[in-house]
């Protein structure tokens, strides 16, 4: 037994020492032991395999898989202790078919960054293989600085992605991680995406640190360009104002764009509201190219014209007499367009519209006698005023389109 134990390493760790690549070293072990070796990250998305083809067959496995392996993962998590941060070292073990299944956790570093599945013909002796080759690939991927997890409990990870990544599938979250939602998913919520053109995954640690060094009650997802935060319980303003404010100095200290959404208490709207916030950053960026942070508040009115716009297109009430007003702007160089949108967007107040536009009250009220006169009816009429605005918000967003 010790002896078969010994050329096990010493086969193992010939591999590592000639190959840099995960990969390789991957494919190279499948071959020696001649079994199947897959590797996932921590929440079941495979990142490489060898040799699988005929057990994934076995397993009744299509496609990349997914779905089977956040399930065993699940299994996994439902042993994991919430008073430590450091996973267990265990090996979940499974009979399928005339063999067994091991799979254990790559700790990289000391984080967990995702699992090492084998599938052995022979059972005798799975387990001490998976863990040796389960370590050599840790050792592998620490030296390439592959690090695909964060120093959160791999069920924090899985319900993460699971919620807030890109490929999000809310509707398949394991029966075992139920208790964990309930513990980690509190509302109510602040929701943040972020994108960046430099890539999050060299910057992920350092982001996930910063971030959790001022919130204990958040679940963070960061995949290659983007990073989407959920901070949960925020039940006073305060905690609101705080989430919002590392938001915007995080997106400036990684030289990107980001959209907060306003607070909800809906679990189930937590996928709606991050496709809402892709939405407002691709209008905003469009917008006001110069801004770097939006708020589901602030581009209310554009995120819903522009829905409408999908349907409708940008024809709405008082296009012509609009047309006539930019007309005359053009042709005199003045700024009636731009005097009405901010009059209408102050909710048809003369002082604020004036502080807006940095000009004296009076030659606010001169302006607005003028575009009177050019349009041809009550702008301070409750109706008018409503849809003159969306108009405005509709044209603007077709310029955004083109543009």
């Amino acid at each position: 037994m010790a002896e078969e134990y010994e050329r096990y390493s010493k086969t193992v760790f010939e591999i590592l020492e000639k190959n840099d690549q995960i990969d390789d070293m991957v494919r190279e072990l499948s071959a020696a032991f001649d079994l199947p070796v897959i590797i996932t990250d921590p929440c079941g998305k495979t990142l490489v395999d060898s040799g699988a083809e005929q057990f994934y067959e076995l397993l009744g496995i299509s496609g990349d898989g997914e779905d089977f392996w956040t399930g065993l993962m699940g299994e996994y998590y439902a042993g994991e202790n919430p008073e430590h941060e450091k996973t267990e070292e265990k090996v979940l073990k499974k009979d399928v078919g005339k063999g067994v299944m091991a799979a254990s956790p790559l700790l990289v570093r000391g984080i967990m960054s995702g699992f090492c599945i084998t599938y052995h013909e022979k059972k005798r002796n799975a387990c001490s293989l998976n863990s040796l080759i389960t370590g050599a690939v840790s050792i592998g991927m620490s030296w390439n600085k592959q690090i695909y997890g964060y120093r959160d409990l791999g069920t924090k990870q899985m319900l993460s992605r699971l919620l807030l990544g890109r490929d999000a599938r809310p509707d398949q979250i394991p029966e075992s991680g139920g208790e964990a939602f309930r513990k980690y998913v509190v509302c109510p919520y602040v929701l943040v995406v972020m994108k960046t053109p430099q890539d999050f995954m060299k910057h992920g640690n350092h982001l996930h640190r910063e971030i959790c060094h001022h919130f204990d009650d958040v679940l963070i997802c960061i995949e290659k360009g983007e990073a989407a935060i959920l901070f949960t319980r925020c039940n006073s303003v305060e905690k609101q104002k705080k989430a919002m404010l590392l938001a915007e100095k995080l997106t400036l200290e990684c030289g990107g764009t980001a959209a907060a959404a306003d607070v909800f208490q809906d679990e189930k709207q937590i996928w709606k509201k991050r496709r809402i916030l892709e939405r407002i950053l691709e209008i905003g960026m469009k917008m006001e190219p110069e801004k770097h942070f939006f708020t589901e508040y602030e581009y209310y009115m554009e995120l819903v014209c522009s829905y409408a716009y999908e349907q409708m297109g940008a024809e709405g009430y008082g296009c012509q007499d609009l047309d006539r007003l930019a007309a005359e702007d053009r042709e005199k160089g003045t700024d009636f367009y731009k005097s009405l949108k901010a009059y209408l967007l102050s909710g048809n107040n003369v002082n604020h519209a004036a502080k807006e536009l940095f000009i004296h009250r009076n030659t606010m009220v001169y302006r607005l006698a003028k575009i009177h006169e050019i349009i041809g009816y009550d702008i301070n009429q409750p109706d008018v005023a409503r849809r003159l605005l969306l108009t405005m918000t509709l044209r603007e967003f077709q310029r955004g389109q083109k543009e």
